[in-house]
């Protein structure tokens, strides 16, 4: 059988399909795959390729820096040499973190944890084993704790709710990654909105745009701002250029 030297160093440590292994694996819900000594996936459980987007198979013999942790949380390049994942295959030195990101198969990412522990076979280090949980649930539910916790300390320590409008834009827009945001009250006599409140990005390149709406009122059921108090509900809105009652960013685009 003729050995397939494009991949010398990839072949599975235990066959995919048909082993009491393969089959343990496949029944954690943790991703768990093995790597050798360059990076090279000899096995892979099918929640990682599930988490990841991938068949199993399709990631044996793939570099697992190269395919799923390229990159930085924040886009810039990950050296594989700088990949704590990878110490556990190359200096047989285990690894955890509680707080990365790992990339799927379409470019999307997701918070994740994993923990890389080092395979060890005749007193060498052979490769490593990594398991990785999706943590993004756990990221949101701590993301609202800590908007609710800040938005009550905005409203605790405010006199008035218009005192305190920056403070609850900020703790929302925040732990949300909203770029802009706006906050809203009905009139004395009940008949309209008027904006109390405005906060953006220090980078938001639109400072015009958050002048003009300041300026702007809504009655019941006109525009986006009318049309939430009308259904008292939220309403979302993939583009917000497409609302007609509002100032489209680009024309204030500095």
């Amino acid at each position: 059988m003729k050995a397939d030297r494009r991949r010398p160093a990839a072949q599975p440590l235990v066959r995919r399909q048909g082993s009491e292994w393969q089959a343990l694996l496949d029944s954690t819900g943790e991703g768990i795959y093995g790597i050798d000594q360059q990076g090279l996936c000899t096995f892979v459980n099918r929640a990682a390729g599930l988490m990841l987007g991938y068949e199993p198979d399709e990631m044996l013999g793939q570099n697992m820096h190269l395919l799923i942790h390229h990159s930085h949380p924040d886009g810039r390049p990950y050296a594989e040499t700088d990949c704590p994942m990878f110490q556990a295959a190359r200096l047989g030195t285990g690894t955890r973190s509680e707080d990365d990101v790992l990339f799927r198969k379409d470019g999307s990412s997701f918070a994740a944890e994993y923990s890389s522990s080092p395979i060890i076979r005749g007193g060498k280090t052979t490769g490593a084993i990594v398991t990785f949980v999706d943590i993004s649930g756990r990221k949101r539910a701590e993301q609202r704790l800590e908007m609710q916790f800040a938005v009550s300390q905005a409203l605790a320590t405010a006199a008035h709710l218009e005192d305190a409008s920056r403070a609850l834009l900020v703790a929302i827009g925040a732990n949300f990654g909203w770029q802009v945001g706006f906050l809203w009250l009905r009139d004395v006599s009940e008949t309209s909105l008027h904006c109390i409140g405005a906060w953006r990005l220090p980078e938001y390149p639109a400072a015009g745009f958050e002048q003009a709406v300041r300026g702007m009122s809504f009655k019941r059921g006109e525009g986006l701002p009318g049309r939430v108090w009308e259904q008292e509900r939220l309403l979302w809105l993939v583009d917000l250029n497409s609302e007609a009652t509002l100032p489209r960013v680009k024309d204030f685009a500095e």
